[in-house]
């Protein structure tokens, strides 16, 4: 009896084991993936930090800002012709 405890709880803890190992390569390609967008985030940097023609492309499409001067003309898509 002792003996299919022991091998029960051996099946169990393989089990354990290889569901440790696919947390683990669930982990490691969510570090691939963080690096990967680490590293586009660190060249978006650069190149707003040395670019300004970047930084104002920025500022327009993400930002909605305009220039001094300029006349902003709001469209309504949605309306019906």
């Amino acid at each position: 009896m002792a003996a299919l405890a022991v091998a029960a709880s051996g099946v169990r803890g393989h089990g354990t084991l290889a569901g440790q190992q696919d947390r683990i390569d669930a982990l490691a390609a969510d570090i691939r993936r963080l690096e990967a967008e680490a590293a586009e985030l660190r060249r978006q940097i650069r190149s707003l930090e040395s670019d300004p023609a970047a930084l104002e492309l920025l500022a327009r499409t993400d930002h909605q800002l305009v220039a001094p001067g300029e006349i902003v003309v709001l469209l309504d898509l949605d309306a019906p012709p």
